[in-house]
């Protein structure tokens, strides 16, 4: 297997990886005025990097069967 091909998936997939883990690991909670705290913007990047990732490895996939 050529590891150079899957470069940009194994760099999406880990990105979004790590966004995953500063979601999880990262404190939520509720200020005096009743409103949630809580970094959404993480979980929206890593959907966003992980189906990223997934059309990546399908092109690079489809490129290598031709």
């Amino acid at each position: 297997m050529n590891c150079k091909k899957y470069r940009l998936t194994f760099i999406l997939f880990g990105l979004a990886n790590l966004c995953l883990a500063i979601f999880l690991m990262s404190d939520s909670y509720v200020d005096q005025s009743g409103v949630l705290v809580e970094n959404f913007g993480f979980l929206a990047l890593f959907w966003l990097l992980l189906f990223s990732s997934a059309i990546s490895w399908l092109i690079t996939l489809n490129r290598r069967r031709r």
